[in-house]
């Protein structure tokens, strides 16, 4: 069950990760364009 549930958790971290540096990025609320 362990081995089941890696792969699964793995591919939604990686896609959230994509989802949100992309409007992140996008976003000038970000503080490296303040810095």
């Amino acid at each position: 069950m362990s081995r089941h549930l890696n792969p699964e958790p793995q591919r939604c971290v990686e896609e959230y990760l994509q989802a949100y540096r992309h409007p992140v990025e996008r976003r000038p609320l970000l503080p490296r364009t303040v810095s």
